[in-house]
């Protein structure tokens, strides 16, 4: 984006220098060249400005890809990481969950007893 504004910025000055020279021209010839420089760098800096807003727009959108790739890389990570457990660890996580889940099933079932 930098070379955009940069060139956008000069071709701003140079517009500014044919206007005030158009205005000082020493011969008709003189002013006609200037009038159509300014009217070129008028040109010049509108499809500088289309095509710095296209940039923009793609940028984004690439941001945008690049976050979406991004997570698929992350899940694609933690599936890997799941994988790479030894088979100990994935006994040890297994068993853990199915006693848990065992234990609250016998808290959940067992009758209240009350205090005398």
């Amino acid at each position: 984006m930098d070379q955009f504004e940069a060139r956008k910025k000069w071709e701003t000055l140079q517009l500014k220098e044919y206007e005030e020279g158009k205005d000082s021209a020493q011969s008709p010839a003189e002013r006609r060249q200037l009038e159509d420089a300014v009217s070129n760098l008028k040109s010049q800096i509108a499809a500088w400005t289309a095509d710095e807003q296209e940039a923009q727009a793609k940028k984004m959108e690439v941001a945008e890809q690049l976050r979406i790739e991004q997570a698929k890389l992350d899940q694609l990570q933690n599936e890997l990481d799941q994988i790479d457990q030894s088979p100990e660890e994935r006994v040890r996580s297994s068993c853990r969950r199915k006693w848990m889940s065992t234990s609250y099933l016998i808290l959940a079932t067992r009758p209240a007893v009350g205090n005398f």
